[in-house]
């Protein structure tokens, strides 16, 4: 109590007068009374209440007890409890030795009937529901029972903890071994079963090689096959090997374990911890699950594994002292031994698929931590040795192994390595169905899947932050998806770069140097003092360096050793460099480094690398601080552009493969700066000429030319307008781009063709025509054909008419005269009309006269007796000899040269059931001569409608005389209101009309 001062110096002086006696009396009668004693029947039932019961709340045990009396049991009774705090209400666990002996006793008084009724009230967990029915059954009723909870699927873990409990009751050994088996292989199962939640997408042919080489025979007189499967973290390494194991442990839970099938053996590494130099407990391991595949062996091989360590505890004992020897020796004795159950139980002829997963956890500990990784110090090597042990020592002859981890595993002696497993990527389908099973709609899914690329765990981050967002910000998501979203690779970074990747990295100081020490393809001490330490704070002592640079070379999947030093895997540099590039809390600092980095390559002053290495080391550094908005070619001045370019932005990339004249889709190329984009398509129109894709090289510079302008005229580009018969394009693409007139053959070709006659002032006639005779002639170059008298090949008999030859003698400045002019006649007016003008003479009048007359009449309601006989006939006297002179060689012969064959017809996407970008209706009546023509004449369409995006239908005339479509892409020409068919193939029946049609399409 507590008291003023001066009254507690009055208590102590007053005290002080008096015996010791005296005060103990005093305390005694000043001190509260206790409590009565808590009855031992009453701590003996609740006892009973919990040795029959899993987790309770205290107060349930006390139940029926007044509120002071069972505060006192459960103060004395606490001690033998464990407790935990569950939803917010206490959980009292009986703990095993009180358990025992209250079981014990209960079974010796033969209670547990009675003592099971009494608790029946009290509410428990399903590991106590189950001990009570266990304990009620007895020993020959837990077979049912344990059927019972078989059927009913009762959790494993449940069963085998109620089973542990019940045990001192006797009878129920066998089923609690079984019940260990269960809990075992379903522990294994259920680590990997999350992994396929969402299913495994993009890996059938991963997965087919891992069936493959599980299901393939064992040479067993061989050395032991090894499939390593590599992969950076996230690329669904262990998500494969669940699809992998998965049925082999359910047939193994089912029973079917004797059937003959394979025995998985699991070992994760990064789940169950093994020390290197302690490969015994790595055979336990082993023995334990070969147990769980033939239950008649588990209790053998529990023997044996206690016996081994019983035997090592002694021997340290004796030692005093760990050695490595020793446990080497002990794991040699005990795989020796369990041969003899191997050989016994017949597992040495079945095989045995040995699972290493997260191995890179194995390779980063070196068996000597204080020496140098080597050949000597390879934890690699200690694990080759336990393999081999296992088919000789242990008589494993159908041993084989799959090694998962993110580093790639070394040559290992007395094993088979096959060809590795690498993971990559996903594509694009693939990673779509990855986010789409997270219920995200296929819009979203390919927008998400476009913005992090193909690594599954990026996917899977991504779909989760996208299901975060509200509609309106996935709409905004969607689109813009093509811009970087700060939210989403915030989360990316999280998850990816400091979640799976740095924090993989055990040391502190390791891990402040590996970020941003990514950025650096190599890694030596120099590279640590120099370049990294000034920007990671690291704040080195003498010598320091090669600690870190050592601690680093542990990291075995993060570096390889190389001659010149540490070398980052490039696959993981890739996976994480744009998001610590993109880390604002850190973009500062990787752009100190790269340039630390540049400066100190361009010095001169590395040890190991020659001058053309670390000139080729700091350019790749002085890329990476480009954005691509401006030229590289600055940068990259006379040295050779990088012949890995993944790295770089992707318009830095862009511009690198330009440079060394890869082919670029169209968008980069057109996004190029004006220097890259020159020098690239000078050879890439080439290369497009000499593949016959001439429409595709004209219309990227035109596109180019509408986007920026800033293009000068490539050389193939006047032959590309002449081989894609786009005459009338080349000349104002020149004046626009501000180039001059080329001499050659395919500039007079395009002026020729034109409709400008501006395009002829510029020619020198002479040197063109001596230009075209040496060329073997312009227009039938174009046509595959050859000057007459220059020499013809068979194969360059292309058809080839005379009024053509005509022509091209007349381009090379001589004059010619024609014969036999009936079968050059055409009723088509234009054509007649640009004959008139070509030939010229006082018969020019009456062919215009003829062209007028065969315009006015209907092209549905032509005859063929008026075109073969009278208007043929006509045309013929008019012209019995005609002489083309150069003089007339003007634009007004277009219409003769696209008329005459075929070839001079314009090619372009309309051929393929589409028109050209920018087409319309309104220019249809301007190209009818060219898309809907009747194989008798010039047929013109009353009304044109867009039907879709990319086809076109015209409605003839109500009037129909057997007349078909032009080009065999058009649909929907109407036989008035009869019929409605689709014409493409001369002499095929229409699909929905009842005649038979004449196609006269070009192809």
């Amino acid at each position: 109590m507590s008291t003023a001062p001066e009254e507690q110096r009055l208590v102590e002086a007053f005290l002080a007068g008096r015996s010791e006696a005296e005060r103990r009396a005093l305390v005694q009668r000043l001190a509260p009374p206790p409590p009565p004693p808590v009855a031992e029947d009453v701590v003996r039932a609740v006892r009973t209440r919990a040795a029959l019961s899993g987790a309770v709340a205290p107060r349930d045990l006390v139940r029926g007890m007044p509120a002071d009396e069972a505060e006192r049991v459960l103060d004395v009774v606490a001690i033998d409890f464990d407790r935990a705090l569950v939803g917010g209400d206490w959980r009292w666990t009986m703990r095993s030795g009180p358990r025992e002996q209250t079981l014990v006793r209960l079974a010796a008084e033969g209670a547990v009937a009675a003592a099971l009724a009494e608790v029946a009230s009290v509410p428990t967990d399903e590991a106590g529901r189950t001990l009570r029915e266990l304990a009620a059954v007895g020993g020959n009723g837990a077979r049912s029972l344990f059927r019972t909870f078989a059927r009913e699927k009762r959790d494993d873990r449940a069963v085998l903890q109620a089973l542990t409990w019940v045990a001192p009751l006797g009878g129920r050994q066998g089923y609690l071994a079984e019940a260990r088996r269960r809990a075992g292989l379903m522990a294994v199962r259920d680590s990997y079963a999350t992994l396929l939640d969402m299913g495994v997408h993009g890996r059938d042919r991963e997965l087919e090689v891992l069936r493959q080489f599980v299901a393939a025979p064992v040479d067993r007189a061989g050395p032991v096959p090894v499939l390593p499967v590599t992969g950076v973290g996230g690329a669904g390494k262990s998500t494969l090997l669940a699809a992998l194991v998965e049925p082999h442990l359910d047939r193994q839970l089912d029973g079917e374990s004797d059937d003959g099938g394979p025995v998985v053996v699991v070992i994760d590494f990064d789940r169950v911890v093994f020390r290197v130099n302690a490969e015994l407990e790595l055979s336990f391991e082993v023995t334990r699950q070969l147990g769980w595949a033939a239950p008649i062996a588990a209790a053998d091989f529990s023997a044996l594994r206690h016996q081994a360590r019983e035997e090592r505890r002694q021997v340290r004992t004796d030692l005093a002292v760990e050695s490595v020897e020793t446990d080497v020796r002990t794991a040699t004795g005990f795989e020796a031994e369990a041969r003899v159950l191997v050989d016994l139980h017949d597992l040495g002829r079945r095989t045995v698929v040995l699972v290493l997963d997260t191995f890179e956890e194995w390779q980063r500990d070196r068996p000597l931590s204080d020496v140098r990784r080597g050949r000597w110090n390879d934890p690699e090597r200690h694990i080759q040795e336990w393999i081999w042990r296992l088919r000789h020592e242990m008589g494993l002859a159908g041993l084989r192994v799959v090694v998962s981890g993110r580093a790639p595993v070394s040559t290992m002696d007395d094993l088979v390595v096959v060809p590795p497993l690498e993971l990559g990527e996903l594509d694009a389908s693939a990673a779509v169905r990855v986010i789409t099973a997270f219920g995200v709609d296929r819009e979203a899914a390919e927008a998400l899947a476009g913005a992090v690329g193909g690594n599954p765990l990026a996917l899977r981050v991504a779909a989760r932050f996208y299901r975060k967002l509200s509609r309106a910000e996935r709409r905004r998501f969607v689109a813009t998806a093509h811009e970087p979203h700060p939210g989403l690779e915030h989360e990316l970074r999280a998850a990816v770069l400091y979640d799976r990747f740095l924090s993989h990295i055990r040391d502190d100081r390791v891990r402040r140097l590996a970020h941003p020490g990514l950025v650096l393809r190599r890694v030596t001490p120099e590279l640590v003092r120099h370049v990294l330490a000034p920007h990671c704070a690291l704040g080195l002592a003498e010598g320091e360096e090669h600690r870190l640079v050592e601690l680093l070379g542990d990291e075995v999947w993060l570096v390889g050793a190389s001659a010149d030093g540490l070398r980052h895997h490039p696959e993981v540099r890739r996976a994480v460099l744009r998001m610590m590039s993109g880390d604002p809390a850190h973009a500062d600092r990787v752009r100190a480094v790269h340039r630390a980095a540049a400066e100190w390559y361009r010095s001169g002053r590395d040890p190991v690398l020659g001058e053309d290495a670390a000139r080729a080391e700091a350019l790749y550094h002085l890329l990476m601080l480009e954005d691509g908005r401006r030229s590289v070619v600055p940068v990259v001045g006379g040295d050779r552009p990088p012949a890995g370019v993944a790295d770089f932005h992707p318009r830095v990339a862009a511009q690198l493969r330009a440079l060394r004249g890869d082919d670029l889709g169209d968008e980069e190329a057109l996004e190029l700066p004006a220097e890259v984009w020159n020098r690239w398509v000078a050879g890439h129109g080439v290369r497009l000429l000499a593949d016959g894709a001439a429409e595709h090289a004209v219309r990227l510079f035109e596109e180019r030319l509408r986007r920026r302008g800033d293009v000068v005229e490539p050389e193939w580009l006047a032959r590309a307008c002449c081989d894609a018969a786009r005459w009338r394009h080349y000349w104002p693409a020149v004046r626009r781009v501000g180039g001059g007139a080329r001499v050659d053959r395919y500039a007079l070709i395009n002026a020729l063709a034109s409709h400008d006659p501006a395009d002829l002032v510029s020619f020198d006639r002479g040197a063109v025509g001596e230009s075209f005779l040496e060329n073997g002639g312009g227009f039938l170059v174009l046509l595959r054909g050859r000057v007459p008298g220059v020499g013809v090949g068979k194969r360059d008999l292309y058809p080839v008419d005379e009024l053509r030859r005509a022509l091209v003698r007349v381009a090379a400045g001589e004059s010619c005269a024609l014969h036999g002019l009936s079968g050059l006649f055409r009723p088509d007016p234009e054509w007649l009309r640009g004959w008139s003008a070509l030939v010229g003479g006082p018969a020019s009048g009456e062919g215009r006269g003829l062209a007028e007359e065969i315009a006015a009449v209907p092209p549905w309601s032509l005859r063929s007796d008026e075109l073969l006989g009278e208007w043929s006939a006509r045309f013929a006297r008019t012209w019995p000899r005609a002489v083309v002179s150069p003089e007339r060689v003007t634009p007004d012969l277009v219409p003769v040269l696209r008329g005459t064959t075929r070839s001079c017809v314009r090619r372009c996407g309309w051929r393929r059931g589409r028109w050209p970008i920018g087409w319309g209706c309104g220019r249809w009546r301007k190209w009818r001569a060219r898309c809907c023509r009747c194989r008798l004449g010039t047929s013109t369409p009353t009304r044109c409608r867009r039907r879709s995006s990319v086809r076109w239908s015209c409605r003839w005339s109500s009037t129909w005389t057997g007349r078909a479509c032009w080009d065999r892409s058009w649909r929907g020409c109407t036989r008035g209101a009869r019929s409605r068919g689709s014409f493409g193939t001369c002499g095929r029946r229409s699909r929905r009309g009842t005649g038979r049609t004449r196609c006269c399409c070009p192809g």
